[in-house]
């Protein structure tokens, strides 16, 4: 087996297992150990779009969309 210098801290064993070697070949199974650590994420809020108060969300859209300039058509890009 080979290592990297930049993994070798995280081989904890490497043995191998001549009981299972198989008829007529010189393979060997090779068990490997290392140190990994897995990390986890936290969980993130997510919008839940089935309680939403649709009426109050429509009023308050409509009031934001009420503050913008109507869009213009412009030629010559």
């Amino acid at each position: 087996m080979f290592l990297s210098d930049h993994s070798k801290n995280l081989l904890i064993s490497c043995n191998t297992q001549t009981e299972h070697r198989g008829i007529n070949t010189d393979h060997l199974p090779i068990v490997t150990k290392l140190k990994l650590s897995i990390g986890t994420n936290e969980e993130k809020p997510t919008h839940n779009f089935q309680e939403v108060d649709w009426e109050g969300f429509n009023k308050a859209l409509e009031e934001q969309l009420a503050k913008l300039h109507p869009p213009t058509v412009t030629h010559g890009l």
